[in-house]
C-alpha cells in the first residue's frame, strides 16, 4: 500500500517579505540629534555673567530665533535716542551682527545636511560655532560703545555743573565787589549771613527732625 505523498501549499524556503527601511524617517532622527548637539553647543557658550544685549540675542539664535534676535538687536539700538552718537558708532556693529545671525541660520538650516559625511557636517557645525562666538565678542563691543557713550554723557553734565558753578561764583564776586565799592559791604555781609541761617535751619531740620 503506497504512501500518500504530502504537498505544500507555499514554498517552504520562500523568506518572509522584509520590513520596508522608512529612510525619510531616519534621516529626520538624524537631523534632530544633529541640531539638539548644536543647540547644547551654543548654550555652552553663552556662558553667565553676559551683559543683557547678549545674553538675551545669543539666546535667540541658540534657539533658532533669527528673525526675532534680529529684531531685538535693532530695537534695542533704536531705544538708545537718548544718545544719538551711540547709534552712530555700532552701526557697523550692528549690520555685521545681522550678517552673522543671518550666516548661523544657512549653515544650520544647510539642505540634506543629514547626508552628508561625518567629517563635513563637523565642518560646518565648527563653522556654526566660530560664527556664533562672532556675534558674541560683537555683540559685547555695542556693549561698551554704549557704556563709553553714557560715561561721556555724565561728563558733559559734570563740565557744565561746574561751568554753572563758576559763574555764580563770578557773580557773587561782582556783587560783592561793587557792594564794597558802593559802601555797602555791611549790607552784603547781613544778606549773606542771613542766607547761611537760613540753608543751616533747613539742614538741621532735615537731620534733625
Amino acid at each position: 500500500m503506497g504512501q500518500a505523498i504530502k504537498t505544500f501549499d507555499e514554498d517552504p524556503f520562500e523568506q518572509s517579505p522584509v520590513p520596508a527601511v522608512d529612510y525619510q524617517a531616519l534621516e529626520t532622527d538624524k537631523a534632530h540629534e544633529i541640531e539638539l548637539r548644536i543647540r547644547k553647543e551654543l548654550n555652552r557658550q553663552i556662558g553667565p555673567h553676559l551683559g543683557e544685549l547678549r545674553q538675551g540675542i545669543l539666546q535667540l539664535v541658540a534657539n533658532n530665533e533669527y528673525d526675532s534676535a534680529v529684531d531685538e538687536l535693532q530695537l534695542y539700538v533704536d531705544h538708545k535716542t537718548k544718545y544719538p552718537l551711540f547709534q552712530q558708532r555700532v552701526e557697523t556693529y550692528v549690520r555685521h551682527c545681522k550678517n552673522l545671525i543671518y550666516a548661523i541660520q544657512a549653515k544650520r538650516n544647510f539642505p540634506s545636511s543629514v547626508v552628508l559625511s561625518y567629517a563635513r557636517q563637523q565642518e560646518l557645525s565648527e563653522k556654526v560655532r566660530e560664527h556664533f562666538e562672532e556675534l558674541k565678542h560683537y555683540l559685547k563691543k555695542i556693549e561698551r560703545v554704549e557704556r563709553e557713550v553714557k560715561l561721556d554723557d555724565m561728563r558733559s553734565t559734570v563740565w557744565v555743573l561746574k561751568t554753572l558753578t563758576y559763574c555764580l561764583f563770578a557773580l557773587f564776586a561782582l556783587g560783592f565787589f561793587l557792594d564794597l565799592k558802593a559802601g555797602m559791604a555791611n549790607s552784603f555781609f547781613v544778606a549773606f549771613h542771613s542766607l547761611v541761617d537760613l540753608l543751616t535751619g533747613v539742614v538741621s531740620s532735615a537731620l534733625f527732625g
